[in-house]
């Protein structure tokens, strides 16, 4: 349970409404990484803990982080090296952040259509024309449903737990703690009386005029 402070001028926790990300004033209920919340208190959020799920720390990245970091700085400007180390560092969040459902985009003719439709998960039918259409389909079905889904159409012999199946390589707890330290680390921004925002989100902010001189370093 969540209550922001009314008089502060930028409030810093966000809350998903109606399919947009907003950061509200006033009180509501959300999960949060913990790490954040330490950080909106000393800002005067008030929490009142729910319940929590615990996860084992551990520094994963470093080593990663480092490495392709020293790898675009001392690549050369416009380069693929730069390029690739470039991606290798940005992406990576992104990656843990995707969904687990897998898509695939088939095109089929018409006539055919009954046949996907009854034996596969279709997500989308897009109308090409009129003798083709395009399907998203899930790629990575989930075995143990389908079992108790043809259970009685099938030999119970069968081998599932040997079934071929795969999964989306995710976390959405790493990708969770990623962007909430984003945000904390944007928090002394917002708060900062010297610095007039016009806009902001996890990693950027629009200003009215330079950034003062002790948050630029030499690095980016």
């Amino acid at each position: 349970e969540i209550e922001c402070p009314t008089d502060i001028k930028i409030p810093l926790l966000p809350f998903k409404y109606q399919g947009k990300t907003i950061y509200p004033k006033g009180k509501w209920i959300d999960i949060y990484f913990s790490e954040e919340l330490k950080a909106a208190q000393k800002y005067g959020y008030q929490i009142n803990l729910i319940r929590g799920y615990e996860f084992n720390k551990i520094d994963l990245f470093s080593d990663y982080v480092n490495f392709f970091y020293n790898e675009k700085r001392n690549a050369q400007d416009n380069s693929a090296a730069k390029f690739i180390a470039k991606m290798q560092l940005n992406q990576l969040y992104g990656i843990f952040g995707r969904k687990q459902e897998s898509i695939e985009t088939i095109n089929v003719k018409r006539k055919d259509l009954i046949n996907y439709i009854t034996t596969r998960v279709v997500k989308n039918i897009i109308e090409i024309n009129d003798d083709v259409v395009t399907l998203l389909v899930s790629t990575n079905l989930d075995y143990n449903i389908l079992k108790q889904l043809n259970y009685t159409f099938i030999d119970k012999n069968y081998d599932f737990k040997n079934s071929y199946t795969y999964g989306v390589k995710s976390n959405v707890a790493i990708a969770s703690a990623v962007t909430s330290y984003a945000r904390i680390e944007m928090m002394k921004f917002k708060t900062d009386p010297e610095i007039e925002i016009y806009y902001t989100d996890t990693d950027s902010i629009f200003i009215k005029k330079k950034l003062p001189n002790k948050y630029i370093g030499n690095e980016l």
